[in-house]
This record gives C-alpha cells, sequence and structure tokens, in this order.
C-alpha cells in the first residue's frame, strides 16, 4: 500500500500554505493526487522530484541589447 498525505503534511514539508497545495493539486502539479471528499490525497511518491514553480517575472535573456537597448555594450 502507497502512502497517501495531506495537504497539510505536504504544505509543512514544502514551506506553503495549505491552499497553495490544493491549487498544485487542482493544476496537475502532483500527478496521481485524488480527491477523497473536500480534501486531497496526494501520493508520497509523487513528491519525489518535485520542484516548486518559480513566481515572479521571467528573467530576460542574457543576449546583450534582450531587455533594453542601453544594456547593449558596444
Amino acid at each position: 500500500m502507497r502512502d497517501l498525505l495531506d495537504t497539510s503534511t505536504i504544505a509543512a514539508r514544502l514551506g506553503v500554505a495549505v491552499p497553495t497545495v490544493a491549487r498544485w493539486c487542482r493544476d496537475g502539479r502532483f500527478p496521481n493526487a485524488f480527491r477523497v471528499g473536500r480534501s486531497w490525497a496526494i501520493p508520497a511518491e509523487d513528491l519525489d522530484g518535485f520542484e516548486r514553480p518559480r513566481v515572479g517575472r521571467p528573467k530576460p535573456q542574457d543576449e546583450p541589447g534582450a531587455c533594453c537597448e542601453h544594456d547593449a555594450r558596444p
């Protein structure tokens, strides 16, 4: 039998809020997660190799002038 974790356990392990883990479940970031009533059950193996999504704006490319003209060097 596989180990199942709830959203509060995963939130504590990853240092995020419980609603964030629930949103990740809805978005499919934990591919084997399933609903149990109004809660989520997430298999422990779904955490193996899990990477938190990046937040914020993407960084510009490392090419000179990719962001702004004044960044270009002659």
